[in-house]
């Protein structure tokens, strides 16, 4: 299916995900297994740039031998690194070299899931961490010694002051959105993730504290 898309007068196009000075858009979706398969941005009626899947198979069989990697003259293979390792919130404070730090939880947050993120490309390593509870919110945030640099080249940032601190929050001011705040503090960064409205969010950020290593 096509659809066609227009921005509104009196809203502006969140620039995570689509152009912003685009005046149209076309996207084609595969409806009986959903899936976009391209997104057009158009203006003045000339499309300036496109994403286009160029090959798809659903439901098809994969040849086993597509998992069978010969390397290259002169190479070597080595294990894989988990791209994530699930432990307790007192084994990823002793792992981590930077501060680990923690928010006043909420009445209706229940425990958390730690994820330690070992570095991978330019991404620091880090670790991810899930609070459960909650009918409508979510929350979650990563802890890092250096910030992301893919996130900051992808994303755009405003720059608040708040409770005498400086923040900087991504916001799609759509209701129900995630919005992404980061700051530092006590000399990590830290990267919320959440569906909280903006004063929820920033009360939230200043409720965080560093959390005693384990003696």
């Amino acid at each position: 299916m096509r659809i066609r898309a227009v921005p509104t007068p009196v809203d502006q196009i969140w620039p995570h995900w689509l152009p912003t000075e685009a005046d149209e858009f076309e996207f084609a979706a595969d409806l009986e297994f959903p899936s976009l398969l391209s997104i057009r941005a158009n203006l003045g009626g000339l499309t300036f740039e496109t994403f286009e899947v160029v090959q798809v198979t659903f439901n098809g069989e994969i040849d086993g031998d597509v998992f069978n990697v010969q390397p290259l003259s002169g190479k070597h293979t080595r294990d894989a690194m988990p791209v994530v390792q699930r432990m307790t919130l007192e084994a990823a404070i002793d792992k981590v070299p930077f501060t680990v730090l923690l928010p006043k939880v909420r009445s209706e947050f229940g425990g958390c899931d730690v994820n330690y993120e070992p570095p991978r490309g330019k991404r620091p390593e880090g670790l991810g961490i899930h609070y459960h509870g909650g009918d409508s919110n979510r929350f979650w945030f990563h802890l890092r010694a250096e910030l992301d640099p893919e996130m900051q080249d992808r994303l755009e940032f405003e720059e608040i002051e708040f409770s005498g601190r400086r923040f900087q929050l991504s916001d799609p001011e759509i209701d129900g959105a995630l919005s992404i705040l980061v700051f530092q503090q006590d000399g990590t960064w830290v990267e919320i993730v959440s569906d909280f409205a903006r004063n929820d969010l920033l009360n939230l950020a200043a409720s965080f504290k560093p959390v005693a290593r384990n003696q």
